[in-house]
């Protein structure tokens, strides 16, 4: 087994059918999903027992009860075969040279560990309504700046996992970004396809997630990532960026969002 991708689902029902379709129909077949089913109760469940019944690479694993995203993400890593772990996300919609080009980077250029790629932004009904770009080369230089890679569009050597550890299942948000910091403080080496892999959703769902509270928890983990990987501390005026933009009007905010083309730069 190639790949192993990984997806913590947790009452996605209304978007998972077209997630697990993009699955499908990857142009590389060497794959296997691991569906962690964290707790649903939408009916999520049932979907996920369609495909693994439909397709045999497709594999549910139901938690006995809701551990968040960190701990889902642990669990199946621990459980996947294969020798690099993908990540995707129930609402979001691999196209289908993803893995086959992510991939193909990766046998090509083995000193890379972790790779990304850019994102096109989709709304409720998929329409495209913006784009994400990422740093070509995710450093300690520009990761204050901005998360410099896309989660769900990461394809990560397994060895990397076994060597340095996963997601800080304490954290409730901002997982992956604390994770970034942790593999650089190891020279852990990353890079982003200059290319758009991934249809990212982002809908009024994900705004509401976007609490106060969570914001400061992305200026604490900007903190220590900036103590852990000696960041010059004139940086640290990132560190007021989450902070500050939790105060701005929510109906603001959102506009802002929806109708910006992003542009993620080193």
């Amino acid at each position: 087994m190639k790949i192993s991708i990984i997806m913590s689902i947790f009452n996605d029902k209304v978007y998972l059918k077209d997630c697990l379709e993009s699955i499908r129909r990857q142009t590389f077949t060497d794959w296997e999903c691991l569906l962690i089913d964290d707790g649903s109760t939408d009916g999520s469940s049932t979907i996920l027992q369609e495909y693994a019944e439909m397709d045999k690479r497709f594999k549910v694993i139901r938690l006995p009860e809701n551990k968040g995203l960190a701990g889902a993400l642990n669990v199946g890593i621990s459980k996947a075969q294969g020798e690099f772990i993908a990540r995707h996300d129930g609402d979001d919609i691999m196209l289908p040279n993803r893995l086959e080009e992510q991939y193909a980077h990766l046998m090509v250029n083995p000193s890379i560990d972790v790779l990304g790629s850019h994102a096109s932004i989709i709304d409720e009904k998929g329409n495209v309504t913006g784009r994400l770009t990422t740093p070509a080369i995710p450093s300690p230089r520009n990761i204050m700046k901005v998360n410099p890679v896309i989660h769900p569009s990461v394809l990560i050597r397994k060895s990397v996992f076994e060597k340095y550890g996963a997601y800080n299942e304490k954290l409730r948000r901002c997982q992956d970004y604390d994770l970034w910091f942790r593999f650089m403080k190891h020279n852990v080496t990353f890079a982003n396809l200059e290319k758009e892999l991934l249809l990212y959703r982002i809908t009024d769902k994900s705004y509401a997630k976007k609490r106060y509270k969570y914001r400061i928890y992305e200026a604490q983990i900007l903190w220590n990532g900036l103590r852990l990987n000696k960041i010059p501390l004139i940086q640290g005026i990132y560190i007021l960026k989450p902070l500050i933009v939790g105060l701005i009007p929510k109906k603001f905010y959102e506009n802002f969002q929806r109708f910006y083309k992003f542009k993620r730069t080193a």
